[in-house]
């Protein structure tokens, strides 16, 4: 590899992710949005789900990154619904409930 370069060799760590994330019933959601949640099936926060809402939650400026499919977007409108309402929290009852059947 080249000086300054920024593509990883084979020396490069790779950060360990746990199996299992923060259980979302340990978040402190909102009641209609933690029912959402749970009609919906999910249980356990995907990786950036567990590195993006806690601190979204505590008010901090937050970005993420991760591949398609791992839970972004409820990363991000999950803090959202939690502070902004219960017609967010119905939204997403709404919501979540369809995408599960």
């Amino acid at each position: 590899m080249e000086p300054n370069s920024t593509e990883p060799d084979d020396t490069t760590p790779i950060p360990a992710v746990p199996a299992i994330g923060i259980a979302y019933r340990d978040l402190g959601l909102i009641k209609p949005l933690q029912q959402a949640i749970d009609h919906a099936g999910y249980t356990h926060c995907t990786p950036v789900q567990q590195a993006v809402i806690p601190a979204a939650m505590k008010g901090s400026d937050v970005i993420g990154q991760a591949q398609t499919g791992t839970g972004k977007t409820a990363a991000f409108l999950v803090p959202f619904m939690r502070s902004n309402s219960t017609a967010c929290a119905v939204a997403a009852i709404w919501s979540w409930g369809h995408r599960a059947e």
